[in-house]
This record gives structure tokens, sequence and C-alpha cells, in this order.
């Protein structure tokens, strides 16, 4: 089959037409849009494409032939040259038209684009190929964040709320299919039952003080972070981040330009003391820690208001894992503490609910409330309507509360779990403690001679999907900790996944590590299991 010429002729120009198709498609083999080998449309058709002479565009394959550009096949036609001359390279690094020394006409005047850089924070360690997300076999067992195939956060026997969601979506998509199109559009900061519902939901819960006009529904978390970037951020500011943190979150602020400063974070979340003079915005996640599930004590969020206030900067409350609260009713949140209008809450649903419902929300400062919702407006396309609706029905109707204590029992009872078979199966290896909410435990590796990426290589030849806490982090450090993410699976599971583990670093394929000692517990019992 031929390749499409989409040759557009400036017929205004003193540079004959022949000159610009050949200008043309040398430009295209140049570029790599034309490869070699492939099949040109012939003379005739390409004449009758752009209305001209077929000796025009014949001229111009002759020319194009005589420079080793084209090469013409019997009964083939003309195809690109096998080995057609290389590019010539201009003063800006890129490949200016070959015609540009024959005429000085406008399509011989172009020059090569210059692109900025771009700064982004490092990638994380690819993953042993075993454990790789849609590459290679799939786990047996799958520990990461995120679960099995991105079907969503929380799973097992009890927990979807598919069929509940679907109802409501198919009542939600013929109200629209009956409706005029005129009325299906909806208020650019989000479909008003919705905005409403989550209000309500947020009072009641989190303590925060708004009202439904300050809620403003997005097409993910990420895009309010990516809001708040492009009105607050660029290449002389400086933006705080908890390390570790959320990998997505520090590359939506990089690409502004921006300097990232890493907060430490530790059990009880980010310290204060660690947080810089000047800074215009900050990330930070007080009621459960994205990376850690840690939660940060009042007086340090009474801190992180009072350094903002000094600092003149703006602080994001990242709330999407909150409704996860595991041990105990969620504490007020920083928006419910902030007296002076600084602090935008960000929440979502896909880990609560599913990883299809890609929808977020924010609720912005009355202040802040404008110049957000008009950025929004340019970067946003905004969620589905039908989405929109059906999940205000969703929140109204109470379904979401029932289904959040369905959730935090089920997860209360996973964490038990795994915290008990990580003591029992790697007590010799790791050190564990409960998290606060979330569905992430942090396992320190004790021994020295051990590396969290050493555990999850052994970890992905014995089918258990597994991530290093160094994935999460902005600034380098020692890799000692892995993280185990236990939404996945039920109980009985997550103790076959920790015995599996245990198992494959006790094999005698691993190396003994620690000088050669025994690893306690493993050598009779486990092996018995």
């Amino acid at each position: 089959m031929s390749t499409n010429l989409p040759i557009e002729l400036d017929r205004q120009s003193s540079e004959p037409l022949y000159r610009q198709i050949e200008a043309f498609v040398r430009r295209a083999i140049d570029s790599g849009r034309l490869r070699p080998g492939q099949r040109l449309p012939s003379v005739r058709a390409v004449a009758g494409q752009i209305g001209v002479g077929r000796l025009t565009v014949a001229t111009a394959y002759e020319s194009l032939a005589a420079d080793g550009y084209l090469v013409g096949r019997m009964g083939f036609g003309t195809i690109v040259a096998p080995h057609p001359p290389e590019p010539a390279v201009g003063p800006w690094g890129g490949s200016p038209p070959r015609s540009a020394s024959r005429s000085g006409g406008r399509l011989g005047g172009l020059a090569a684009v210059r692109l900025p850089s771009m700064r982004l924070p490092a990638s994380p360690a690819t993953p042993t190929p075993g454990a790789r997300r849609g590459l290679g076999p799939m786990p047996r067992f799958d520990l990461r964040s995120g679960g099995t195939g991105g079907s969503g956060l929380v799973g097992g026997p009890g927990l979807t709320v598919g069929p509940i969601l679907e109802r409501l979506l198919r009542e939600e998509w013929r109200n629209v299919a009956d409706s005029p199109s005129s009325t299906v559009s909806i208020d650019p900061a989000g479909d008003l039952l919705l905005r409403a519902s989550i209000a309500t939901h947020l009072r009641s819960t989190r303590g925060i003080r708004c009202e439904p006009f300050q809620v403003v529904i997005l097409s993910g978390a990420v895009i309010g972070i990516g809001a708040v970037a492009r009105l607050w951020l660029g290449p002389d500011r400086r933006a705080v981040v908890e390390d570790p943190g959320d990998p997505v979150f520090h590359r939506a602020l990089v690409v502004t330009g921006a300097t990232l400063t890493a907060a430490t974070v530790d059990a009880n979340g980010l310290r204060p003391d660690s947080l810089p003079d000047e800074a215009a915005i900050a990330v930070v996640s007080p009621t459960v820690q994205v990376a850690t599930g840690a939660l940060m004590p009042l007086a340090r969020r009474l801190r992180v208001l009072s350094w903002a206030a000094t600092a003149g900067a703006i602080v994001v409350e990242d709330g999407r894992p909150d409704d996860l609260s595991l041990r105990g009713a969620p504490p007020i949140s920083l928006q419910g503490l902030d007296e002076e209008g600084r602090v935008i809450h960000l929440g979502a649903f896909e880990s609560l609910l599913h990883g299809g419902v890609r929808l977020g929300y924010a609720v912005v400062p009355p202040e802040l409330l404008e110049p957000f919702v008009a950025c929004l407006d340019a970067i946003d396309p905004g969620a589905s309507p039908v989405q929109q609706r059906a999940l205000g029905r969703f929140l109204a109707d109470g379904h979401l509360d029932r289904h959040v204590v369905r959730v935090r029992r089920a997860l209360l009872e996973r964490q038990d779990a795994a915290i008990e078979a990580i003591e029992r199966e790697l007590g010799w290896l790791v050190e564990v403690r409960p998290a606060a909410g979330g569905t992430r435990l942090v396992a320190t590796i004790e021994d020295p001679s051990w590396t969290a990426g050493d555990v999850v290589r052994s970890a992905a030849d014995a089918g258990v999907a597994i991530e290093s806490l160094s994935r999460s982090r902005l600034a380098p450090g020692p890799d000692r900790e892995i993280v185990v993410d236990y939404a996945h699976h039920d109980p009985a599971e997550l103790r076959a996944a920790i015995r599996t583990l245990a198992r494959s670093l006790a094999s005698p394929h691993v190396p003994v590590r620690g000088g050669g000692r025994s690893v306690p517990g493993l050598s009779t019992a486990a092996r018995a299991r």
C-alpha cells in the first residue's frame, strides 16, 4: 500500500510548485516520517490530490531520485531509497530542507524546533522482570501498590461496589441519552449533587469546613496537583514534598521547572523541622501518609500551618487515603484546622471504590477558587457527566458510608494478618510496625547484609511481587525498606504469600546473608509447612 502525502502548497510563494513538493518529501524522509522501502503514491494520485499537473509531480520525483532519495521499481512504483542520503545538520542541530540551498522561499527557510530542557525526577529502579506490571508472568501473590491488573485498590468478597455503581451508571446513562444535548452540560466545577454530597461527607467525617461551591470535581487527583503547579510554581520557585511520597505528584510538580525540596517523614509523618524557610507550595498527607500509612499528630499539623503562614505558602493536603483510617476515627483534617485559607484539600475515589472511577475532587479556599477553576478549564476536560451523576447518587444514598465501614473492617483484619505473618516468618530479617491507615506496611530490614532489592528479586523468583520503599523516595538513601500492600488478598492468602516469601529467602539457591548465620524459625518449622 502506498503512503499518503498530506502536501500543502503555498501558491503565493515565488518558489516553483515542483520545488515545494520536492522539499516536502525531502523533509519527510530526513525526519523519518517516510522510511526506507515505503511506497509513495503515484504521480497521477499526487497530482489529483493537490491539484497540479502530472509533469509538476514527475519533475519533483525525478529530482529526488537523482539525489538518491527515491528509487523506481518496475511494476511496483516509486519507493524511498533503501539508503537515502544522511540529513544535513544545521546550526540548531536539526535538518534544514534540502531546497534551502537552492531557494530562499518560505518552505526552504524553516528552522528546526528548539525544545527547552525538562527536568524530571529520576525514575525508580526497574522492577524484576517477573514482577513487572503488564510484562512477564503474572505473580502468584501481588503485594505491590495498585494490585493485580490495576482493577482497583481494595478487593475481595463483599467489598466490591460494582453492582450498585453499575445500576446507577446505567440509569444515569439512560437519563442523559433521553435528554436534549443542551441539558447534559454541567457546571465547570462539577455536578451539583456530587459536590454537595462530597461536602456533606467531608464535614461529617473529616471536620472540613466547606460549602458545596468550594468543592471542584476533577478527572483525577493529579489534575488538581497540576493546576496548583501551573498557578503557583515556576522555574524560580520551590515546592516541598514528603520523602517518601507519591512519585506521580512529584513529577506533576517538577515539570513546571520548580525545585523540589524533600521533607523527612518518620513514624509520625512529616517532620516540620525539615521544612525550608521559603517555599511556594507544600504537599503533605497528614492523616494517612501515602507511602507509609503514618498519622501526623495534632502538634505537628499545627506547626505545618504555622510554617505556611510564615513562609507565605499554600499547603496541598493529600487526602486520597483518608477514608482508610483503620486505628480509630480519622482526626480533623488540616483544612479543618486552617484559619487563613491556605489549604487546598485533594481527594479521590478510585482507591476506595474501583480503579475505573477516575474521579477526584478539590476543596478550595474561596479566595483561590476563581483562578483554580479557570486553570482547570484550560487543562482538564472534566470527568464524565454520567459518572459524576451516578457517584453523586451513590454518596447521597449512603452507599459510600456503608462501604467504608466494610472496607475498614476488612483492611484491619488483613493488616493484622500480614503483621502476624511477617513477624513469624521474617522476624529474623525485618521489623514491622502497624500503620494508622491505608493499605501499606513498611518492613525495615535489620540485617545490614541484605538490601530491599535482594528481597524483591528473590520474591519475584518465587512468584511474590513486592516493592522497595526507595521507589517512593525523592532523595537517594539506603535501600533498607520493603513495602507490603495487603489490600489485594484475604488473610489466608496473605499468610501464604509471606510464607512463600520467607521460603524464597531461605532457599539454598539464595546466598546466606549476615556472615553465614542461621535463619531462625525457617530451618525446620517453615519448611515443614
